[in-house]
């Protein structure tokens, strides 16, 4: 989540309100309990609506959550399709 703080707080980016509140969001989500890949699967579709809305898609600190947040998707994808076979 360090890389989604750093996005949060850097000033050059000029996020939207809304993409502000969704990290807020998820940020008193984790502190709730609420799993991390939940998170990550909620808040990827705002983080690439960002990434179009200006050019931010070629800043380092945008890649860096887009990254963060696909391998943690990915990790709960695979887990869900490997536990569901052996399951009862």
């Amino acid at each position: 989540m360090g890389c989604l703080q750093s996005l949060y707080n850097e000033k050059e980016l000029n996020l939207s309100q809304s993409f502000r509140e969704k990290l807020i969001w998820a940020a008193k989500g984790l502190d709730s309990g609420d799993r991390l890949s939940y998170l990550a699967y909620q808040l990827y579709p705002y983080l690439m609506e960002e990434m179009k809305r200006e050019e931010a898609n070629h800043n380092p600190q945008f890649l860096k959550a887009k990254k963060y947040l696909e391998k943690i998707r990915w990790r709960y994808n695979v887990g869900s399709v490997w536990g569901w076979p052996f399951s009862s």
